[in-house]
């Protein structure tokens, strides 16, 4: 394979030396093979860092094979697309051969992270700069006042009631360096994206996606950006790629959240009343106070409350005494982490005279409630 190749013909210089340039990037001539310059350490984002240059070095190689000298070289629009389709497959590759819940959690984050990074905020940041530009040309002065109050209205656009504000984020504007490049940064959103579809494709179509990406790969610069994405499957003249996208985010979202603990029914006795809740998704009890191995339940509530564990059926059954008032708290918590246990899942039981009122509480969501 390339990557194999790349290795045994030491494109790579791996490690840090005195006076090597910081950060990770690639490079090469017409007539060499590439060269991939890392800083690596050994953490999993740098594992990443090495996937992401290998794709700038696998599609330059591809290129100058293929492309006479005057079309080997890619556009911009196009640079980004290989070294994030190794990372999307990495992922993808990690995630599926992991039994560690605390590492597909951490991959989910990291994958989310990425798409809102490059397609989210790239595409906030291309907007101010196409706000900036309207009024250059309109005559108006581009002044640190102007320029604060669009980029901190962008701010509260994109990122609504769910952020609190920073007023010093109206400054961000000025340290990224991108937007003395005119019309950069929306190159790493349409490459994200872009991304994405040819990874879905070739996992689900196989051979003849990959035949199709390798085209893509050595096209070089031989025809305009666009019609060199089609060739991949990708078609960003049309809404597809860029709906794929946002599936592809609200299903890594919902595959990171534990699914709510719920009520499934509940019994109502002369002296004690009993619910029935079910556990949450992904998480497959074995003991009374530890589920999966790593997943223990707490219990925290007056005195004469019973749970019974029935691990077949994934439901807990919690029993308690009927009183004018009782408060029953039930805890699910991921004790992987060394330091700080993670509490996954949070069920609420308050009775008051007339009333059962449940919350649950999970990762995702504040609340949901309801009342018997």
């Amino acid at each position: 394979s390339l990557l194999k190749k790349g290795l045994e013909e030491r494109w790579i210089d791996v490690y840090e030396t005195e006076g090597k340039r910081n950060g990770a990037y690639s490079t090469g001539a017409y007539d060499s093979h590439p060269y991939v310059l890392l800083n690596y350490q050994e953490t999993t984002n740098d594992i990443f860092t090495v996937a992401h240059e290998m794709g700038h070095a696998i599609h330059t190689y591809k290129s100058n094979e293929t492309q006479p000298y005057a079309k080997a070289d890619y556009t911009i629009f196009l640079a980004e697309i290989a070294s994030t389709v190794n990372e999307v497959f990495l992922l993808k590759h990690l995630y599926k051969n992991t039994e560690d819940k605390s590492l597909k959690r951490y991959l989910l984050t990291y994958y989310m992270d990425m798409i809102r990074a490059t397609m989210f905020r790239q595409t906030q940041f291309a907007e101010f700069e196409q706000i900036a530009h309207a009024k250059a040309e309109a005559g108006e002065p581009l002044n640190k006042e102007n320029l604060n109050a669009v980029y901190y209205q962008l701010n509260k656009d994109y990122y609504g009631e769910g952020v609190i504000h920073d007023e010093e984020i109206a400054y961000e504007w000025a340290r990224i360096p991108h937007f003395y490049n005119a019309f950069y940064v929306y190159k790493y959103a349409t490459g994200i994206i872009s991304a994405i579809s040819i990874v879905k494709r070739i996992l689900t179509e196989g051979e003849p996606a990959v035949k199709d990406y390798f085209e893509f790969l050595s096209s070089g610069g031989c025809t305009d950006p666009v019609t060199i994405l089609k060739g991949a499957g990708v078609d960003l003249t049309t809404k597809a790629p860029f709906e794929a996208a946002m599936e592809e985010f609200k299903a890594t979202l919902e595959e990171f959240k534990i699914t709510g603990a719920s009520i499934a029914s509940v019994t109502f006795g002369p002296t004690v009343t009993r619910y029935n809740v079910t556990i949450p998704r992904n998480i497959s009890p074995r003991k009374v106070v530890a589920l999966d191995q790593s997943i223990a339940i707490s219990l925290h509530s007056k005195e004469g409350v019973n749970i019974y564990p029935n691990f077949e059926d994934g439901v807990v059954s919690i029993e308690f005494p009927n009183k004018e008032s009782f408060n029953f708290g039930f805890d699910i918590v991921d004790e992987i982490a060394d330091l700080y246990p993670e509490k996954l899942a949070m069920l609420h039981v308050s009775r008051d005279l007339t009333e059962h009122r449940f919350t649950f509480r999970d990762m995702m969501r504040l609340s949901n409630q309801c009342a018997n």
